[in-house]
Parts: structure tokens; sequence; C-alpha cells
């Protein structure tokens, strides 16, 4: 039988995937909680959602502004929605909800 999450069941979990979500590397994080930091690492892979729901409608978002904005017959107005789509991706930059390239693996 499959043992259940170390990270899941820990009174910290919501802290811990606060850590994960902001940068903290795995081994700072492990440390910290007392767990391995394979544990966190298989947690991160498994368990936590790559893309949160704020995420995915921002990204349609972004997606429906920068269509607008190919299609728009004026620049003025394609600029307007090239700088919109802009504040969103640096929102969520700012909210990290994408994984860095160095943690996916």
């Amino acid at each position: 039988m499959a043992r259940a999450c170390s990270v899941c069941r820990h009174a910290k979990r919501h802290d811990i995937e606060a850590d994960l979500r902001g940068g903290a590397s795995y081994r700072d994080i492990s440390r910290r909680h007392n767990l391995s930091k394979d544990a966190v690492a298989r947690h991160r892979a498994h368990h936590m959602s790559r893309h949160s729901e704020t995420g995915l409608t921002a990204a349609i978002e972004i997606t429906r502004l920068l269509t607008e904005a190919e299609r728009s017959p004026s620049w003025n107005s394609s600029l307007l929605k090239t700088r919109q789509a802009r504040r969103f991706v640096e929102e969520l930059l700012v909210l990290n909800l994408t994984v860095p390239l160095s943690r996916q693996t």
C-alpha cells in the first residue's frame, strides 16, 4: 500500500506550499519543516497544481487581448491592448504562478 505524502499530512502544509510558490529551495524548506528534500520535490511535482484558477483566467485574458491587438485596425488600439496584456503577464510573475524551469526536474 502506498504511503501518504508527508507534506500533505504536515501541519504546516500551507506554509510549505507558500514557500514553494515563493521560490525557496527544496533543501531550505525540508530543513525548516523537518522533511526530506525528496518528499518536498515529490509533493511539488505531484500534489501542487502548476496553474491556479487565477493564472488560467489571466492566461485566457492575455490571449484575448493579444488577439484583439493583432486584429485592431489602428496602431493606437493595438498598443493599448498590448500594454494590458503586459500588465497581466507582470501580475502572473508577481504571483509566481508558474514553476521555475530549474524546479521542473
